[in-house]
């Protein structure tokens, strides 16, 4: 019987007291593989903004809070594949914080 295994990916973050109105890349790498679920995780004091393409806002989250995105929940019609696609950057923007961090984490499937 095939057996895939779970990965996680790199674990990348911004500094919260770097982040201002414009979008930024919380990492200048991308997620290197299709993602099947990402976490947004912000532990700063102020509000973000988040986008996948770096100049339209796409999610919210809140300060000291996060967000799941469980992409293949979300799929229509069940049964299909849905994966965040390999290479998607990630953008954040806000009001500049006094601490804390935006994070990224997620995890894919590895046959």
């Amino acid at each position: 019987m095939a057996q895939d295994s779970v990965k996680p990916i790199l674990l990348f973050s911004i500094d919260a007291t770097t982040i201002n109105a414009s979008y930024q890349l919380i990492s200048n790498n991308p997620i290197p593989v299709p993602t099947f679920f990402l976490r947004i995780t912000n532990s700063s004091n102020q509000d973000v903004s988040i986008s996948f393409n770096g100049v339209d806002d796409h999610e919210f989250v809140l300060s000291r809070n996060y967000i799941d995105i469980p992409f293949q929940t979300n799929n229509q019609p069940q049964g299909n594949i849905a994966l965040l696609p390999a290479q998607t950057f990630v953008w954040v923007r806000g009001i500049t914080a006094t601490s804390g961090r935006v994070l990224v984490s997620g995890y894919y499937q590895k046959p």
